[in-house]
C-alpha cells in the first residue's frame, strides 16, 4: 500500500515540478502532543504546495499516568486536495491496540498555530476507522483520502500503553490529483516534443 502511496506521490511531484510549482513545507515537525489537553493543532495545510507535516507521542505511560490513550490531531485544509494520513511504532516503544480514525471536524476549537493546544474537540463524519486498514494487527496504519474539501479535519488515536517508553510517530501529506484532461494534454506536450526532434534529426 505505501508504495503504490509514494509512487503515485512522485508522480503529482514529479509533474507540479516540472510546472514550477512543487513545494514541500514541513508544518509541524517534532510537534509533541500536549498532554491533559482536549487536542493538539499540527497546522494549516494546503495541498497545492504538497504540504507534510509530522507528529509524535512519546513516553506516553510515563506522562498520562494511564496506559490507555485517546490523542486527537486536528489540522485544516485551505484547499481541496487529498492525502495520507499515518503513523507507527516500533517494538523497542510498544503500543498495543494501535488504531487510528479520521473524521470531518463538528466544530472544534483550536486557536494558535502549530502544536497549540485545542480547547475542546468536536467530531463530526467519521471518513476512515481500523476497518479500513489492509493490516490492522501491524504497528502502524495509513489512509488515503481523496476528495477532501477545504476545511477541518480531526485524526484520532488510540492505543494502550505497554511500558513507560512508549511511543509513536506520524506524518500526514496532502497534495493535489491531477486531472485526467492535464495528463493527456502532458502526454501530447511530450510527443509532440519527440515528433519535433525527430524532424530536426
Amino acid at each position: 500500500m505505501s508504495m503504490k502511496f509514494w509512487t503515485g506521490v512522485s508522480i503529482v511531484g514529479l509533474l507540479a515540478f516540472s510546472a514550477g510549482a512543487a513545494q514541500a513545507s514541513a508544518i509541524c515537525v517534532g510537534c509533541e502532543r500536549l498532554d491533559d489537553e482536549a487536542g493538539t493543532f499540527i497546522g494549516a495545510h494546503d495541498p497545492i504546495t504538497f504540504d507534510v507535516s509530522t507528529f509524535q507521542h512519546t513516553n506516553i505511560a510515563e506522562c498520562c499516568g494511564s496506559d490507555m490513550f485517546t490523542d486527537y490531531w486536528v489540522f485544516d485544509l485551505t484547499s481541496a486536495g487529498a492525502g495520507s494520513l499515518s503513523a507507527d511504532y516500533t517494538i523497542a516503544a510498544n503500543v498495543k491496540d494501535f488504531a487510528g480514525y479520521v473524521y470531518q471536524d463538528g466544530g472544534s476549537v483550536c486557536p494558535g498555530g502549530p502544536g497549540s493546544a485545542c480547547s475542546s474537540v468536536l467530531l463530526g463524519n467519521e471518513l476512515r476507522n481500523p476497518g479500513n486498514d489492509l493490516d490492522p494487527g501491524a504497528r502502524r496504519f495509513e489512509y488515503l483520502l481523496t476528495g477532501l474539501a477545504p476545511g477541518r479535519y480531526v485524526l484520532r488515536i488510540d492505543g494502550q500503553a505497554t511500558n513507560p517508553a512508549s511511543a509513536y510517530g506520524g506524518q500526514a501529506s496532502f497534495f493535489v490529483v491531477p486531472e485526467s484532461g492535464s495528463l493527456a494534454l502532458l502526454g501530447l506536450g511530450l510527443i509532440g516534443l519527440g515528433a519535433a526532434r525527430r524532424r530536426k534529426a
